[in-house]
């Protein structure tokens, strides 16, 4: 050994140098060992005890990271490259039930198992180690029992000399983390009811408070009985509108009454009731294109409703920085095409370029900032408190419905400018206007006979006096039971029966069993308030009804569904 050191070598010098070698391997490193006048072996030994003191402290550094890995609470895993794990520490094994035997060389993949996983995980794990950088994530461990557990992975690539050696897993039990993530959630969820059920209280109060004036003004003075009735009639569809609206936040997709019409004709007709929403010191200018009045296909009722929610944003914003203020609603013919549409703040799925009908609201009110309008279709986003914020996303969900498209321009402090734009038809109001003649001119139900079962009296009360206007026969039923028993006692004159679905005793669904039961071809429409969805309750069923007839309905859709009924 001394001879490969220094090319020399003699008894005493190779004893001296075994001393030396000797006290570095006994551990002395502290202690310098040199040989008298031997430099070159002194420089040997001293470079060897350099080297045991760097591999000692390594060792002793592994260590302590091994004995915290096996303290600490966290759960840690280590993988190769080839994602088998080559370590887990005793929280692993405490946490799982897997002991290192389970697992060690297994794939990563053993416990963390797709089924319990989206493929959001493995996409984010695989694109972390496919690329070499870390990833946070949520995912679920199996426990050896087959309990899942979720947990915080954080994922970190373990590097030698430039190269990657594995993988270290680092995982968090969040378990209580969502439990508290969940009471927040739930907790935000009421306090967004609540306030949700503010707003629709405060509306409702508003229409009825509308209807009760209207019924006092006719107690005292019946000359404004036409306007007064056109009032009542607007508040009505209005409370319709955020029924429907109501509805399609809960999951339901309301009924699209489409119509053809001129956006004009429907605004000079709502002139007053729409003025009727601005407040005090607040003006609304109306200006209508006086070119062609372009028919569009919609539900009169939705658009109208749009309006009212872009007016009444309008009026806020002009009460919030000035006691008086303008509106402006326009409309225009515009021709949009491919180019300009993609600047929409919001363009429908179904929208294409062609000609739409631009209805513009300007007002001089205080205007949005950016992040403002970045948010303005957000679900539930509202600037002002104790309201509802469904106004903008009933904007939203009307125009998607309508392939319509959202413009929105506005500088803080100086006003804003709303664009809703719906497409228009071919063809003159002239031509549909005849048509729509024709149509009621067919909605013959002259001497047929209806059976109207619902258990509201007002309901069973207009639908009466509607069918005999039209010289039918109405004979009503209050419940399911008295329904059935009714229908037999006069099946023989019955032509159609009109059920409500949601009855307080025997509900329609199973109404319309018995009623099948007496005649199998027994023509049924269903009338209720909730989506066109619930007939799929009637189809699981295996019953078949003929129509469906959705509240609030109008004298003339009612006539025309029990028309075509009775012509079948």
């Amino acid at each position: 050994m001394l001879r490969k050191l220094t090319g020399q070598s003699n008894a005493e010098l190779e004893k001296k140098f075994l001393e030396g070698l000797n006290c570095l391997l006994a551990g002395k490193l502290d202690t310098e060992y040199a040989i008298e006048d031997q430099p070159e072996i002194n420089e040997k030994l001293n470079m060897l005890r350099m080297k045991m003191i760097y591999l000692n402290r390594k060792v002793e550094q592994s260590s302590n990271i091994i004995y915290g890995m096996e303290q600490i609470e966290s759960l840690i895993l280590i993988t190769n490259t080839q994602g088998n794990i080559t370590y887990i520490n005793k929280a692993f094994s405490y946490a799982t039930a897997y002991m290192p035997d389970d697992l060690l060389q297994k794939p990563i993949t053993a416990i963390l198992k797709a089924k319990n996983n989206p493929d959001s995980v493995y996409k984010g794990l695989c694109h972390a180690i496919s690329s070499g950088k870390g990833w946070y994530g949520e995912l679920k461990l199996s426990h050896k029992n087959s309990t899942i557990i979720p947990y915080g992975l954080t994922l970190t690539r373990i590097m030698k000399d430039g190269k990657t050696e594995g993988f270290l897993y680092v995982l968090c039990n969040i378990q209580n983390l969502l439990s508290e993530r969940e009471k927040e959630q739930k907790s935000e969820r009421i306090k967004t009811l609540g306030t949700l059920a503010e707003g629709i209280a405060h509306d409702f109060n508003n229409f009825f408070a509308a209807i009760e004036g209207h019924v006092e003004i006719l107690r005292d003075d019946t000359s404004q009985l036409m306007q007064s009735l056109d009032d009542i009639h607007h508040v009505s569809q209005q409370g319709a509108a955020l029924c429907t609206d109501m509805l399609n936040y809960s999951g339901y997709q309301g009924k699209v009454k489409r119509e053809r019409f001129a956006i004009n004709t429907m605004l000079e007709q709502a002139e007053h009731f729409l003025a009727a929403s601005a407040e005090p010191g607040v003006t609304i200018n109306f200006g209508l294109d006086d070119g062609e009045k372009r028919l569009v296909e919609a539900d009169k009722v939705q658009i109208e409703q749009m309006i009212l929610h872009l007016l009444t944003n309008s009026v806020e914003a002009i009460k919030d920085c000035r006691r008086g203020g303008r509106i402006l609603l326009s409309t225009k013919i515009v021709h949009i095409e491919d180019q300009l549409m993609r600047r929409a703040m919001f363009r429908s799925e179904h929208s294409a370029e062609g000609d739409f009908v631009r209805i513009r609201i300007k007002d001089n009110g205080c205007g949005m900032s950016q992040g403002t309008i970045d948010k303005l279709l957000e679900p539930f986003f509202t600037t002002k408190p104790n309201t509802k914020g469904l106004g903008m996303n009933a904007v939203y969900g009307i125009l998607q419905t309508h392939a319509g498209l959202l413009f929105v321009q506005s500088i803080f402090g100086k006003g804003t400018i709303v664009d809703v734009c719906i497409p228009v038809l071919k063809g003159s109001l002239q031509q549909e206007e005849r048509a729509s003649s024709e149509v009621i001119a067919q909605t013959n139900i002259t001497n047929k006979t209806v059976l109207v079962i619902d258990d509201s009296s007002s309901i069973r009360m207009i639908a009466q006096k509607l069918i005999e206007k039209h010289h039918g026969i109405c004979i009503t039923a209050d419940d399911g039971d008295t329904g059935i028993e009714t229908y037999k006692e006069h099946q023989e004159k019955i032509d159609v029966v009109v059920l409500d679905m949601a009855m307080k005793r025997m509900n329609g669904l199973e109404c319309a069993h018995g009623l099948r039961k007496i005649n199998p071809n027994v023509k049924i429409i269903i009338s209720t308030g909730y989506s066109k969805d619930v007939l799929k309750q009637y189809e699981a069923s295996g019953i078949e009804v003929n129509a469906f007839l959705p509240k609030p309905y109008t004298g003339l859709v009612l006539i025309q569904q029990l028309a075509a009924q009775c012509q079948q």
